[in-house]
C-alpha cells in the first residue's frame, strides 16, 4: 500500500506534467471535454486512489473500485499539495496552464540568448503572431482567472531573464482550491480535519519511502489513515446495518473520530500505546542527534522542585542530558491531541492550522515550565495532533537540534522525498504518530464490530 502511493505520486504523476509542458492547452482542448487526455488522465488517477482507498485485502472489491464510489470533495482534497492538506493526488487540470507557462517562458529566454544562431523571429514579444503565442495568451488568461494570487501581465513575464518556475506559478491556483475545498465540507469538524492536515509537518510521512523499517507502514494502516486524513467513510464501520457502539455507550461515527474523544478512550491502553509510539520516536531522533537521552518513566526526577512549585511530583516522558550545557538537560512530554474538540473548535480549530496542538503546548508549558526553570533546564512541549500536524515547540526543539543541513547522500536509508535534515527526522515522528492513531481506530473496529478481544489483536 505504501510502496504503491509512493509510485503513483513520485513516478507516474510525474510523467503526465512533463507533455504538459510541452503542449498545455493542446490537450485540454476545451473545457467540457470530458475525453480530452486532461480529463481523461484525471480521472485515471482518480480510480487508482479510490482502490488505495480499499482495503487491501478486499482484492475483488479493490480491484472493481472507481472514483464513482466516493464523494467528488474526497478527490479535490486529494489533489491538494501535502502542505494544504492534500496526497498530492496528480490532477492535470490544476497544472496544465502553469506547467506550459513555465516551460515556455523558459524556452524563450533560451531561445533570445542564441536567436540568431536559432534563426528565431525577432519579434518574440506578447504581440507575436505565432500560433504558439496564441496557446500562451490563452494559458496566461486561464491562469489568471484560476489563481486567487496576482499573476504579472504576459509582456511583463516575457521580458524577465530569470522566468518563474511551475511551482510559482500555480501556488495562487491550489490557494485557491483550498479555500473551495474547505468551504464545500458538510460541517465544521470536518473542517478541522482539513485544517489540521493543512498543519507544519501534517504531510510528511506522505513523503517517508520504506526504506527501513522505522519509515514502512502496514497496509490496513496506511490505507486508514488515507481514508481519515480526506474525510472517507471507512467501510468497516459506514455498511454496518446500524452504527456499531463504543464500550463507553456512544455511536461509532463512519469516519473514526469516536476513539480519540471517547471517555473511555484509554481502555486496554489504547490512548498509551498512541502516546508512547510518539515518544520513542522523538527518543530515537533525539538520540540521533545529541546522544545521551532516555525516557523518564517514573522516576522522580524533580524532587523539591516541583513540590515547591506545584506541591506534586511531576514526571515528564524525555529528559535530554546535558542539552543546552553540562548539568542544564532538556525535558520533554510528549502528547497526541484531536483538533475537534469542544475546546479546540472554541479556539478556531476549523480556521487555524495547528490550534489544538498549540493548547496543549500551553497546558504542558504551565503544568512544568516553572519546575524545570527552577532545576535549571528547559522544556519542550512534543505535541502532535492525531492527523499529523505538530506543535510549535516540537518543530522548533528538532529543527534547533540538526539544523538545516541536507543529508549525506550516501547514508544507506537517504530518499529522494526526505533530502533535508529536518524533513527526514519528521518523517520518523510523524509517520509514527499517524499509523499509531490509524492502529488505535483498527483497534477499536475489530472490538466493537468483530468483537474480538482488544488485547489479542493488539498482541497478534
Amino acid at each position: 500500500m505504501q510502496s504503491a502511493y509512493i509510485i503513483v505520486r513520485y513516478c507516474l504523476a510525474l510523467r503526465f506534467v512533463h507533455l504538459l509542458r510541452g503542449c498545455g492547452q493542446v490537450l485540454r482542448v476545451r473545457d467540457d471535454d470530458r475525453d480530452s487526455p486532461v480529463a481523461r488522465h484525471d480521472s485515471v488517477f482518480r480510480d487508482t486512489l479510490a482502490a488505495l482507498l480499499t482495503r487491501a485485502d478486499l482484492y475483488e472489491r479493490r480491484a472493481a473500485a472507481t472514483a464513482q464510489g466516493f464523494h467528488g470533495r474526497v478527490f479535490r482534497q486529494a489533489a491538494l499539495p501535502p502542505k494544504l492538506g492534500g496526497v498530492a493526488l496528480a490532477c492535470a487540470d490544476a497544472v496544465c496552464e502553469s506547467a506550459f507557462l513555465a516551460c515556455t517562458l523558459a524556452c524563450l529566454v533560451y531561445l533570445r540568448a542564441h536567436g540568431r544562431l536559432l534563426r528565431a523571429p525577432v519579434d518574440l514579444s506578447e504581440r507575436c503572431a505565432l500560433p504558439m503565442f496564441d496557446a500562451l495568451r490563452l494559458a496566461h488568461a486561464r491562469l489568471r482567472t484560476d489563481s486567487v494570487a496576482s499573476v504579472q501581465d504576459l509582456s511583463h513575464l516575457l521580458s524577465g531573464s530569470t522566468p518563474p518556475p511551475q511551482r510559482v506559478l500555480s501556488e495562487g491556483v491550489w490557494d485557491k482550491r483550498q479555500a473551495l475545498v474547505r468551504a464545500e465540507q458538510p460541517d465544521r469538524r470536518e473542517r478541522t480535519r482539513v485544517c489540521s492536515a493543512a498543519g507544519q509537518h501534517a504531510g510528511a510521512w506522505l513523503g517517508a519511502v520504506p526504506v527501513s523499517d522505522r519509515l514502512r507502514a502496514l497496509p490496513r494502516l496506511y490505507q486508514l489513515a488515507l481514508c481519515m486524513r480526506l474525510g472517507v467513510e471507512i467501510s468497516d464501520l459506514a455498511e454496518l446495518p446500524r452504527p456499531a457502539l463504543c464500550v463507553c455507550g456512544a455511536a461509532h461515527d463512519a469516519f473514526g473520530w469516536h476513539p480519540s474523544v471517547c471517555r473511555k478512550g484509554n481502555r486496554e491502553n489504547a490512548w498509551t500505546v498512541r502516546h508512547d509510539t510518539v515518544q520513542w520516536a522523538l527518543i530515537w531522533v533525539l538520540r540521533r542527534l545529541r546522544g545521551n537521552v532516555s525516557a523518564v518513566g517514573k522516576r522522580d526526577m524533580f524532587g523539591s522542585a516541583a513540590m515547591a512549585t506545584v506541591g506534586r511530583a511531576l514526571h515528564a516522558d524525555i529528559v535530554a542530558y546535558h542539552w543546552r550545557a553540562p548539568g542544564r538537560h532538556l525535558w520533554v512530554d510528549v502528547a497526541v491531541t484531536t483538533p475537534d474538540t469542544a475546546e479546540a473548535l472554541r479556539a478556531g480549530s476549523a480556521e487555524v492550522s495547528g490550534t489544538a496542538a498549540r493548547l496543549r503546548e500551553r497546558k504542558k508549558h504551565s503544568k512544568y515550565g516553572a519546575t524545570v526553570d527552577r532545576v535549571g533546564g528547559c522544556f519542550r512541549a512534543g505535541v502532535m495532533e492525531r492527523f499529523g500536524a505538530v506543535g510549535d515547540a516540537m518543530q522548533a526543539m528538532v529543527r534547533g537540534a540538526c539544523g538545516d543541513l541536507d543529508r549525506d547522500r550516501g547514508e544507506e536509508d537517504w530518499a529522494f522525498s526526505a533530502p533535508s535534515q529536518v524533513t527526514y527526522y519528521m518523517q520518523h515522528i510523524v509517520l509514527a504518530g499517524v499509523m499509531a492513531d490509524a492502529a488505535m481506530v483498527d483497534a477499536a473496529i475489530e472490538a466493537d464490530v468483530y468483537r474480538r478481544d482488544l488485547g489479542a489483536v493488539r498482541a497478534g
